[in-house]
């Protein structure tokens, strides 16, 4: 877990980590918790995406903090409720394959199979890679200037409405297939904030212009490419 200012987690928080060897990072949205947990300053994320791209490509991960959750033990058919789960888009590697020599959780019993909406605990997601909170309302001017991945211009919903996207897609599993570049894990936690998909680690830096670009070429190859 890295380290830096301490904050209180809240329910509904879009949340993200680094993935190593890939090109984005993983984005989800976290349950409400009752603890504190480190999270790294947007300051820090910036020195660190800058020494890690220097390294190679750094993958970032995203997803939404939900907190306490209900899981299931596949061995025994019982349940329990665990604390700091997370709600995330399970996507491919750089080689198009899901990782699937990890060994199950202990925890969340959390075992890859495929793409698809996941809950796991906090641990099974940022997998002992820095933990950050994205942020929304920037400036247009932060916007332009931040780390692609890390922060939006947009609004975002009531954190009960953004629970409740998160779960229904958990649920249906109807989010859609996986695409590094049209539809991956930050599409899924930004449409669970927001109600509207947005990437902004596929822009590459380019600002608002580069959204708009990308959206209109998102809308464009959907069901075709993703």
């Amino acid at each position: 877990m890295a380290t830096g200012q301490v904050v209180l987690l809240n329910p509904g928080d879009h949340i993200y980590t680094e993935c190593l060897g890939g090109s984005y990072y993983h984005h989800d949205l976290i349950k409400p918790t009752f603890g504190f947990h480190p999270i790294t300053t947007h300051l820090e994320v910036a020195l660190s995406l800058k020494r890690l791209t220097l390294m190679g490509h750094v993958d970032l991960c995203s997803g939404i903090y939900v907190g306490r959750g209900l899981v299931t033990n596949p061995n025994t058919g019982k349940t329990r409720t665990i604390t700091n789960a997370v709600i995330h888009f399970l996507g491919l590697d750089k080689e198009d394959k899901v990782k699937k020599t990890k060994p199950e959780c202990q925890t969340c019993f959390y075992k890859p199979k495929g793409p698809g909406i996941v809950l796991t605990c906090l641990d099974c997601f940022h997998e002992g890679n820095g933990l950050y909170r994205y942020e929304y309302d920037v400036s247009l001017l932060s916007f332009t200037f931040k780390t692609s991945g890390s922060c939006t211009p947009w609004s975002c919903s009531d954190p009960n409405t953004v629970i409740k996207r998160a779960y229904d897609y958990l649920r249906d599993q109807n989010f859609g297939d996986y695409s590094f570049v049209f539809n991956n894990c930050e599409h899924f936690a930004t449409k669970c904030k927001m109600g509207k998909a947005r990437c902004n680690q596929a822009l590459w830096g380019t600002g608002l212009p580069g959204a708009m670009v990308y959206n209109v070429a998102r809308r464009l190859t959907k069901d075709i490419l993703w």
